[in-house]
């Protein structure tokens, strides 16, 4: 369990459990180790085990939050996401939390909630570089297409060999954050610096992948819009 290697504690822990006298953190752990195994179903089996002879504690329910939410169960996995947090000391709370309450919200369409909780949990794992494109993406959707190329940036420059796609996606954000009627002469002077780097951007994808359409067609809608 210890060094993360889940099967293996899975099965010694049901031998373990089928043969010796046992308390509910072990039980608490073999259900973690089925989750962590992507043994979802029978982890939740083995959670509500205990939730029927024991009060509900926030580790049941971090554990039940993160269960649902890999079974699409997103409603029921929120609301124990909210109970967790009622009954959880902040100081308590790991990054993990709040990037599965991150991803519930989203899975529910509440991005704006989503984005605090992502950048809750990014600010206790800055390792965790995927949560900048998830932020990105969810500010995209929002249509705050700045937030949203600022943390396309982030997240790259974090990368050690960055994927063309994650170049695309970047462009787009910053054709996105230049493409709004302007309201006067100013603003249309604003959006030009988006325009101009997501131009540099699309030349990248042009160049790292020149057999794709992609950045030709779009370098081209955006000197079009230019």
């Amino acid at each position: 369990y210890e060094i993360a290697k889940y099967k293996e504690a899975a099965d010694a822990y049901l031998i373990y459990l089928q043969n010796a006298d046992y308390n509910k953190d072990i039980q608490e752990k073999y259900a973690f180790c089925l989750f962590f195994n992507k043994n979802y179903t029978e982890a939740l089996a083995e959670i509500h085990k205990l939730v029927t002879n024991d009060t509900i504690n926030h580790v049941l329910l971090r554990l039940m939050a993160y269960t649902n939410y890999e079974k699409g169960e997103y409603t029921k996995g929120l609301e124990h996401m909210d109970k967790f947090f009622a009954i959880t000391h902040p100081k308590k709370c790991i990054s993990l939390d709040y990037e599965y309450n991150g991803k519930l919200l989203a899975q529910l369409n509440r991005d704006s909630l989503a984005v605090i909780s992502y950048l809750k949990a990014y600010s206790l794992d800055s390792f965790k570089i995927t949560l900048l494109s998830d932020i990105a993406k969810l500010y995209g959707k929002l249509r705050d297409h700045k937030k949203s190329s600022e943390y396309y940036k982030r997240y790259i420059s974090k990368l050690e060999s960055p994927l063309p796609s994650d170049y695309f996606l970047y462009g787009k954000s910053l054709y996105n954050a230049g493409n709004f009627e302007p309201v006067n002469k100013a603003d249309s002077l604003k959006r030009m610096k988006y325009l101009v780097s997501s131009d540099s951007i699309f030349k990248k994808v042009m160049s790292i992948t020149p057999s794709s359409y992609l950045g030709y067609f779009w370098d081209a809608r955006l000197n079009s819009l230019i």
